[in-house]
């Protein structure tokens, strides 16, 4: 039987409070704040190698893809499933698009510095 490769499958929740801050009295406040995130594979990359290509490619993506209906989805390497990246970002439904993608950007970045090399990650 043929064994499958692992493949990345990074998830972005982008939600700038998980609680209103309306609910409280306070100011909305714009920038994106993470509650929590997971380093969920045990699978490592090398930097600068092509995987590690692709996987800013799927970011990259994923920020573009998210920010008109707050919902993006990237696979990128799909002729490799070794190098393969599959990535998810959904926002919130009261996050503005512009919000959303600023999120979703931060995310990418954050994600790296958080679980560096790893190539499963939820934030």
């Amino acid at each position: 039987m043929k064994q499958s490769k692992p493949t990345i499958f990074l998830t972005f929740l982008c939600l700038n409070f998980l609680i209103s801050p309306l609910a409280f009295g306070d100011d909305i406040v714009t920038e994106s704040e993470f509650l929590f995130h997971i380093c969920s594979s045990f699978d490592n990359y090398t930097s600068n190698s092509p995987y590690a290509s692709i996987l800013n490619q799927a970011l990259d993506q994923l920020a573009s893809n998210a920010s008109p209906l707050g919902f993006g989805l990237s696979s990128v390497g799909k002729d490799n499933l070794q190098n393969q990246v599959n990535g998810l970002a959904l926002c919130r439904g009261d996050v503005l698009p512009a919000n959303c993608k600023n999120c979703v950007a931060t995310a990418s970045q954050e994600i790296q510095e958080r679980c560096p090399n790893k190539k499963g990650a939820v934030i």
